[in-house]
């Protein structure tokens, strides 16, 4: 019942974000200097992949943060990495409040979000809402609102990720 009353208060806050969303005048991109990339935590893909995209687009490796998703609660995460973050369905309060760490990061702008995820949930949508970015890539599988730039590809696929999402992102650039 928690949870049903928790996916109402979510997918509201999500429709509402959508709705602003598309309001919002673009602004051009003239250069990539950051990326946020969130992806599920059981997705196995090597950060190398988004280290190369990143390279590609001259963005330093250190103005990368990641965020991964779960929908179980996560044990306490040891890391040595600087900029990543974990994040569970469990963290977000009933009213739909992220944690303060969360809403750090949404209070940090991106010229790119990878939204590295090909499913229609929520939880991640919401996730890339909350974020400010200039410009937002992801896949054909997931909700196409949340993207302005959609690749229609399976994620797992990692070496024709590259190539595509550098070929378009480079083309914004031009």
């Amino acid at each position: 019942m928690v949870e049903f009353l928790s996916d109402i208060v979510l997918g509201y806050q999500l429709r509402k974000k959508l709705k602003s969303f598309d309001l919002q005048p673009k602004k051009s991109v003239r250069a990539f200097k950051t990326m946020a990339v969130i992806l599920p935590e059981e997705l196995e893909v090597d950060r190398a992949v988004f280290e190369a995209l990143a390279k590609s687009l001259n963005i330093t490796s250190s103005k990368i943060t990641f965020v991964e998703f779960s929908k179980k609660k996560l044990e306490e995460r040891a890391t040595e990495e600087r900029n990543r973050i974990f994040c569970s369905r469990k963290d977000i309060s009933l009213s739909g409040r992220f944690t303060s760490e969360m809403r750090d990061f949404f209070n940090t702008k991106f010229d790119l979000v990878v939204n590295y995820f090909s499913v229609k949930a929520i939880f991640p949508e919401l996730i890339s809402m909350n974020c400010s970015a200039s410009l937002r890539l992801g896949f054909s599988q997931a909700n196409y609102q949340i993207n302005d730039v959609i690749l229609d590809i399976d994620p797992l696929e990692t070496d024709l990720f590259l190539s595509e999402s550098t070929n378009y992102l480079n083309a914004f650039l031009k």
